[in-house]
């Protein structure tokens, strides 16, 4: 685990985070910062290369001081929605096509800053200002085609203004929270579900604590909602609400540091909340770092206090990798500081286990997977751990009669059954 610092290429200082959509991504081996702002848009893409090191830049048509962005098909899609243009980057070959983006009605709103989310499906979806959701059929997503792509109303949901978009398990979407057309925060939190042919409306629920230039990211089947500023007390706030999107659910966390505007990326199931604004309009240093798993709380620090931060990260298989960049000082300087946070990767897990497969997941109090694992039958999976405690966490290992699994240590269990394990706390 390390952190270092370095410049953005462009040596442009900038914000990326105005408290809507954070105009940051990472795809494949690469971490983009798009365009920005200093009182001026900028047209600009910082790229940070994960494996090298270093710095480059790609130029956008306009200057847009906000883009939403997402990922689909290892590409990173990056939408103005003042033109009306969405970018796509294909980290392999690093480049950039534009396409222009048409609705066949008129409410698809240009000007408005539009959250834009995929799915693994192959579509992507985006709001309007009147409550109805867009989709982006995945055959109009070619990177080579440069016609016109037509983003086709999906369905009316109350989602209005701009909101966060996340994407969230496999072919789902998440659209929450932000600012409603009378300029207040909004409560709203819908799921939509894509069938790779369109998409619905399946899921709807309220947000605890609706509010201003709060941070999102999704762990698993959960999305995290943190910080923010309450228009009640005129404050910014610790509260962390978190939403199961399986179950429908929330619960709740406190950051250390109650904040507003801060960067956030993730290191597998460790969400890291950096920089940011306190009451004061005072710039933050600090990194509030949640891990997902032991529900606990670390504390480090990024090298300049700053608010307006963009978070991105990305895994290259070995490393996980976050870069926080950009910001402001609440006063009058803009920043061009990126500070990278590195760390080694948890193993990578096969999902399908057809004969004898040993596996070597965190050894600790609790064992702890990335991701669903299904034994065949037939299948004789071993987890080969220093320590046996809970299975723990949010994944599933669907057993075949006559599969089985074994821990080192001389604990066996035999399965005759058709049988799911659920890895859950105190399972």
């Amino acid at each position: 685990m390390a952190w270092s610092s370095s410049l953005l290429g462009s040596l442009i200082p900038r914000s990326f985070n105005l408290g809507k959509q954070v105009s940051a991504i990472g795809v494949g081996n690469k971490i983009l910062f798009v365009g920005g702002w200093d009182w001026s848009s900028y047209d600009t893409i910082d790229i940070f290369d994960t494996q090298a090191s270093t710095w480059s830049t790609q130029q956008l048509v306009s200057a847009y001081k906000n883009l939403s962005c997402t990922v689909r098909d290892g590409k990173a899609l990056m939408y103005d929605s003042f033109n009306g243009y969405l970018y796509i980057y294909n980290p392999a070959t690093d480049s950039l096509v534009k396409r222009d983006v048409r609705n066949l009605e008129e409410n698809l709103v240009e000007g408005l800053d539009i959250a834009l989310a995929a799915t693994s499906a192959g579509g992507v979806l985006m709001p309007d200002k009147y409550g109805g959701v867009y989709y982006i059929d995945p055959s109009f997503l070619s990177e080579g085609d440069n016609s016109q792509i037509y983003a086709v109303p999906a369905g009316s949901g109350a989602i209005v203004g701009w909101c966060f978009g996340l994407s969230v398990g496999t072919n789902r979407v998440v659209f929450a929270g932000g600012i409603n057309l009378n300029d207040d925060p909004s409560s709203v939190v819908e799921v939509w579900e894509d069938s790779g042919q369109g998409a619905s409306l399946v899921q709807s629920s309220t947000l605890p604590n609706p509010r201003r230039y709060m941070s999102s990211i999704v762990v698993g089947n959960k999305v995290f909602f943190a910080g923010g500023y309450l228009d009640g007390p005129a404050s910014y706030t610790n509260i962390v609400d978190i939403y199961d999107v399986v179950g429908n659910s929330w619960s709740s966390a406190t950051l250390p540091v109650a904040r507003g505007k801060m960067g956030v990326a993730k290191t597998g199931n460790k969400i890291h909340f950096a920089g940011g604004f306190t009451d004061g309009e005072i710039p933050s240093s600090v990194v509030d770092v949640y891990d997902a798993d032991a529900n606990s709380w670390s504390t480090s620090s990024i090298s300049e206090a700053r608010g307006e931060l963009a978070g991105a990260f990305t895994s290259d298989g070995s490393n996980y990798f976050a870069v926080f960049a950009g910001g402001y000082d609440g006063l009058s300087s803009y920043s061009m500081t990126a500070d990278i946070y590195s760390q080694a990767a948890a193993p990578s897990f096969p999902t399908d286990v057809t004969g004898a497969t040993t596996l070597n997941p965190t050894s600790g109090s609790d064992i702890v997977f990335p991701n669903d694992v299904s034994v065949d039958a037939g299948g004789d999976l071993t987890l080969n751990v220093t320590k046996v405690g809970n299975l723990k966490g949010d994944k599933i290992i669907a057993v075949a009669a006559g599969g089985q699994i074994g821990l080192t240590g001389g604990r066996k269990i035999t399965v005759k059954a058709e049988t799911l394990y659920q890895l859950l706390a105190n399972h």
